[in-house]
């Protein structure tokens, strides 16, 4: 009798395991976040976000005017390991990607797969179009679309999200001006021109819409993480003057994680990627996403 209940104790807890699995949003994040620090509010949101699944961080190149020699993709590793380990509740492979553009100065595409691109299709492969993975771009294109252009079968399994470019909902006006897209254009025309490709953009302008306050980060939690300290003495690092941050990066992983709070529309593409349509972020729900993220940093919303 004793076994048979320790049995079907074991069994439950195993299906209640895959059920809860099976009821989380698989993720993949693909980050400058050397760049900026609203790439950090934005991954520190999916650890803390319990009903998503982080299947893999990888790391996207970024350059700013003029020469610049730095290994960007690998500065942005380190931040993200660093700022892993200050979370004890979820670990996330963290990779290194490229750190050249998608295509060379005369346009040519190379559809080169590094390591962590062959990774990152694995995984895709791994998933069925039941059951996607949501590829999140918070920078340059470059890795996600190296890894379309290289296995152009992964397009069934995964929905892509990126931050970049501008839009201009009264004009109908795109404008690809802004700093995601420059870091790699190529990369963010091959993604608008892929047939049969599940893609929805966040415009910067509607991102920049979202603020995150200081006040928030806490100095320390009460469920043994030390995550809200570690991001505010990196927020005093970067600039302890600052009492909101722009939150574009954040906006994109909430408006995955949160749709009640997006409005999403079917907008033509630029004339330069042709015909059809493309799924376009143009208005947050601001007041009900700094809400949220009150509540959820205060402790009120896990």
């Amino acid at each position: 009798m004793k076994v048979s209940v320790l049995f079907g104790f074991a069994l439950f807890s195993v299906l209640c395991s895959l059920t809860h699995a099976q009821n989380e949003m698989a993720v993949w994040i693909d980050t400058d976040m050397g760049n900026d620090f609203d790439d950090e509010l934005a991954i520190s949101y999916a650890l803390k976000a319990s009903d998503l699944l982080i299947e893999g961080i990888s790391t996207t190149h970024w350059r700013h005017e003029g020469a610049c020699d730095m290994a960007t993709a690998d500065s942005s590793a380190v931040l993200v390991r660093e700022l892993i380990e200050h979370f004890s509740g979820r670990q996330a492979r963290v990779l290194k990607g490229a750190e050249q553009k998608f295509a060379n100065v005369y346009g040519e595409i190379d559809c080169h797969a590094s390591a962590t691109v062959k990774y990152l299709i694995s995984v895709a492969r791994a998933h069925s179009p039941e059951r996607p993975l949501h590829v999140i771009g918070l920078g340059a294109a470059t890795n996600i679309a190296s890894a379309i252009c290289w296995a152009p079968d992964i397009k069934a399994n995964i929905r892509v999200y990126i931050l970049g470019a501008k839009y201009d909902a009264m004009s109908e006006v795109w404008d690809k001006n802004e700093f995601n897209v420059q870091n790699d254009l190529s990369a963010f025309d091959y993604l608008l021109n892929a047939r049969d490709l599940d893609l929805s953009i966040l415009p910067a302008n509607v991102g920049a819409e979202l603020q995150f306050s200081k006040e928030w980060l806490k100095a320390e939690t009460t469920n043994g993480e030390n995550l809200s300290s570690y991001l505010r003495n990196r927020w005093n690092q970067l600039d302890s003057i600052r009492t909101t941050w722009t939150a574009y990066d954040l906006a994109l992983v909430m408006a995955i994680a949160q749709p009640q709070w997006v409005g999403w529309s079917q907008i033509r593409k630029p004339p330069e990627n042709g015909f059809g349509n493309v799924r376009v972020a143009t208005y947050l729900d601001n007041s009900a996403m700094e809400k949220h993220l009150f509540e959820l940093w205060s402790g009120d919303g896990e």
